[in-house]
């Protein structure tokens, strides 16, 4: 039924999935046969083929990602390329790298980002959010910032003290 969504609206401009097994394809399947021009959100829980995030990370208007479209930690990301992206949700373990991973990225119209993540906050989070996202422009825009963690975290972290908007 999810693959088959394009066919039935070749327009989609928001999709938003929960609650889905973590290994189905369906949701990739459906990006695939998607119109890339026309979609505006994307909110899904379930993993992307490496051909689908190849997609996502291209999408000319974008401007809502959440959960970042589920990769594996062990997998890198691809170039990425939104520059209509206003809001962004990326969830995370203990690998970093996927943070690293933005670094070169222009978020020029980035207002709001939400993590969440099963790792140790102590682990250098903060650090390696600050570097990306100073590296990405997303001081002179970024309003809203969430960060959510089942482990306790250490507010006096002065890694976003850049962010003066927050």
């Amino acid at each position: 039924m999810i693959s088959g969504f394009p066919t039935l609206c070749p327009d989609l401009a928001r999709i938003t999935l929960q609650s889905l097994p973590r290994d189905s394809g369906a949701v990739s399947e459906m990006l695939l046969a998607c119109n890339r021009d026309s979609l505006r959100t994307l909110r899904v829980d379930s993993p992307l083929t490496e051909e689908a995030r190849e997609i996502v990370y291209k999408l000319p208007r974008l401007t809502d990602l959440w959960p970042w479209a589920i990769i594996e930690e062990s997998t890198s990301l691809p170039t990425v390329t939104l520059p209509d992206l206003t809001a962004i949700g990326v969830e995370f373990g203990d690998d970093l790298n996927l943070l690293r991973g933005f670094r070169g990225v222009k978020f020029e119209k980035l207002e709001s980002v939400t993590f969440w993540s099963y790792s140790d906050p102590d682990g250098g989070f903060p650090e390696a959010f600050e570097c990306v996202a100073l590296a990405a422009s997303a001081q002179n825009t970024l309003s809203t910032f969430s960060y959510l963690t089942s482990r306790s975290w250490d507010p006096d972290d002065r890694s976003l003290l850049s962010f003066k908007q927050l």
